[in-house]
């Protein structure tokens, strides 16, 4: 089975974990300070309060119109875009502007203000100082007085906007309330009247430029007028719309004459077309065409010829050629015959005369609208730049028109201007300081003491390597805590330091038996008969804790108890043994029997081997083989061998002893050992590959037991019958 005890060489530094518990602990251990603390600073505060002077702040209400009324219908001359959030912005930041400042500080008379007038001046501080430093004070010059003035002015100053509306509060502090009042009033009415003066200023500049720039639209107008006239005189034009509707009218009728000329032509151009290839044809072929058939005297003419030559050739059968009758005959069908030739011929030349006329027709109608186009084209364009003129005129006439109402009206209503903000409600005197605010100011300032005098406490105790309670053993060194044993009253103290079921202290009695068992069980799968009892320095009760738990073993066992301190023993002053008792010295170094350097305490029933005479040379005595020897014989006649050695960190000693010891009991002094010399201590002890057992802390205090969260505070919490020393 494997040992319950721990090798040193194998511990490894633990990694520490938050413990609120523990923190609590040390908070109600150190409440004392931290109530001394926070009761400190607490008063340190209401001192420093007493000693500042009340500041009153006084509010007055300004409401921003994002639109101001329009007193006249026109929009306002001096105008800015209010629908935008930057309005407002704007009008925030022109609240804040320095010529408000200086308005108010000059209208007030603030220079003069009791309260103003150590910023004109440089303190007495700061003259002494650079008195000290050699440096030169440079003169105060009126500038710099009026930039102190007014730094302090906007310091004093808060612009505050009312969120999601329209408002703003202008708050002034000041050491006077009547004063605060009077500087918040006087800020807001400086406002309203700056933005007054803004406007009239605007509305005067506007006045004169519209003046100047109405006069330079009247040289327009005029330019533009004449120069319409001269147009109209050299293309001699009276009614522009009349000329042109008269040449629309004539030309429309001119080709309409020419659509008819050329249709009639159109229709004579077929006879005209036949009679020309039959003018120089005979008769017959002339009779033949359509046109000249289709005439009325030549069908008579024709009828008339038919007859006469029906005539001839009647009488032809009856009469010869040179009958009278057939000559008149003949006459008469010549007659005809040449009356009919030239009823053709006519017919022809008057085909050729229409012909001629409607193509002279056509072309002097064609002639006539062209020109008529050209006229009509003329006096389009005419009339382009006749309206071009006369629109140029009209929008001048009109711009001036605008701007010489506008400059009436601006002249009218320069006196209507309204304002764009007004006073909601009017500073009024404060009666209660708006800072300090001391009760709240005592309140925090004693807060954050009270938070950081448990931040120091906590603090303190992280940073306190010693150890002091059991969780420091197992956490900061990684051992196994075989007990704690309570601190001894000076009184009981004083009797010696074997106190085990003698002093009648109760607690001690029962932390040495609780030792004792720790021991016993952390021995049950390996037998460790020799016990040795380090520490790391002197005094830390490593003899006390060997001496005590020898007598606790000593009830069940047999038991031997060995002083190895050869430097500065102390085990038989312990038992009350004699100084010049023969021990462990005289039997390494003198051979003196064993049976006389034991001694029995009679009250404990503990075998004591003491140191004897202190030698020169205490490790030689110590490594020697008679001392081994002595041991190992030792082992034989009693059940524990409890061996009390010298500190292991000033001298060796310890390590060459636990070379003969089963395993070591680590003692270390509550609030006083650090974790690091005791980290050193078993890290030799490890080095030197000896176990250590466990540790017992030493000189517990029992009134801290429970502000440490161990045990309670007494045993009597567990119900065995007895309390702690500092409960009887």
């Amino acid at each position: 089975m494997k040992s319950l005890f721990i090798k040193v060489k194998e511990m490894q530094t633990p990694v520490e974990k938050i413990d609120i518990g523990q923190y609590w602990n040390v908070v109600t251990r150190r409440k004392w300070t931290i109530i001394g603390i926070t009761l400190g600073v607490g008063l340190l505060a209401g001192a420093l309060l007493s000693t500042i002077s009340p500041q009153y702040r006084a509010t007055a209400t300004l409401l921003i119109e994002s639109q101001g009324e329009n007193v006249v219908a026109i929009p306002d001359v001096y105008a800015l875009d209010t629908r935008r959030q930057e309005y407002l912005q704007t009008q925030f930041e022109i609240l804040k502007s320095r010529p408000l400042a200086d308005k108010v500080i000059g209208r007030l008379e603030l220079d003069k203000s009791d309260e103003f007038l150590p910023y004109l001046e440089p303190s007495a501080l700061k003259t002494t100082i650079l008195g000290m430093l050699g440096t030169k004070l440079e003169a105060q010059t009126p500038e710099r007085r009026e930039a102190a003035l007014v730094a302090h002015y906007e310091d004093q100053l808060s612009i505050t906007p009312v969120r999601a509306t329209q408002l703003v509060n202008v708050s002034f502090e000041s050491h006077s309330p009547e004063q605060a009042a009077a500087v918040a009033n006087a800020h807001a009415q400086a406002y309203i009247e700056s933005y007054l003066e803004t406007r009239g200023q605007a509305s005067g500049a506007a006045e004169t430029w519209m003046g100047a720039r109405l006069q330079e639209l009247r040289d327009t107008v005029d330019a533009s007028e004449k120069k319409l006239q001269a147009f109209k005189e050299r293309e001699h034009l009276v009614d522009v719309n009349g000329i042109q509707s008269l040449s629309a009218r004539e030309l429309d009728q001119l080709s309409a004459k020419l659509v008819d000329a050329r249709k009639n032509l159109v229709d004579i151009q077929s006879a005209y077309a036949q009679v020309e290839k039959v003018r120089n044809a005979r008769i017959d072929d002339k009779l033949a065409i359509p046109v000249i058939k289709a005439d009325p005297l030549v069908q008579q003419f024709r009828g008339s010829y038919a007859q006469a030559n029906l005539k001839v050739a009647e009488l032809k059968n009856r009469y010869g050629e040179l009958h009278p009758k057939m000559k008149a005959a003949i006459s008469e069908r010549d007659a005809a015959q040449a009356i009919l030739a030239n009823q053709v011929n006519s017919v022809i030349d008057s085909i050729q005369n229409q012909h001629k006329m409607l193509v002279d027709q056509a072309n002097s109608i064609a002639s006539a609208v062209n020109s008529a186009k050209t006229d009509v084209q003329s006096v389009s364009r005419k009339e382009s730049e006749y309206r071009a003129l006369m629109s140029e005129v009209e929008t001048n006439r009109n711009l001036y028109d605008v701007f010489q109402k506008r400059l009436s009206e601006t002249r009218e209503t320069s006196d209507l201007a309204t304002p764009n903000a007004r006073v909601v409600e009017a500073a009024s005197v404060p009666t209660v300081p708006a800072k300090p605010r001391k009760l709240l100011f005592l309140a925090l300032a004693m807060a954050g003491a009270f938070i950081l005098a448990i931040i120091y406490v906590i603090l303190i105790d992280i940073m306190n390597s010693k150890i002091r309670h059991a969780a420091d053993v197992e956490s900061r060194i990684g051992l196994t805590l075989l007990g704690l044993i309570p601190m001894l009253t000076k009184k009981k103290s004083s009797a010696g330091r074997m106190q085990y079921q003698q002093t009648g202290m109760q607690e001690f009695d029962e932390s040495i038996r609780t030792v004792r068992t720790g021991v016993t069980l952390s021995a049950l799968d390996q037998e460790h008969k020799v016990l040795l009892v380090a520490s790391s320095l002197p005094s830390e009760g490593k003899t006390t804790v060997a001496s005590n738990l020898a007598a606790a073993f000593s009830q069940i066992e047999r038991v031997l108890l060995i002083d190895c301190d050869l430097r500065k023993p102390a085990v038989g002053p312990a038992f009350g043994i004699e100084s010049n008792q023969v021990g462990l010295t005289e039997f390494v170094a003198a051979s003196t029997p064993i049976k006389d350097c034991i001694v029995r305490d009679q009250a404990s029933k503990v075998d004591i081997l003491v140191a004897g005479k202190i030698p020169p040379n205490p490790q030689e005595l110590i490594n020697s083989r008679r001392l081994h020897a002595l041991i190992e014989k030792l082992r034989e006649n009693y059940d524990r061998i409890i061996i009390d050695c010298p500190p292991v960190l000033p001298v060796s000693d310890a390590l060459l002893m636990g070379k003969l010891a089963d395993a070591v009991i680590y003692v270390i002094k509550a609030e006083s050992t650090t974790t690091q010399q005791a980290r050193n201590g078993l890290s030799q002890f490890g080095r030197a590959r000896i176990p250590v057992m466990g540790v017992v802390l030493n000189q517990i205090n029992p009134d801290r037991l429970a502000s440490y969260g161990e045990y309670g505070g007494g045993y009597s919490v567990g119900g065995y019958g007895y309390v702690s020393q500092s409960t009887r």
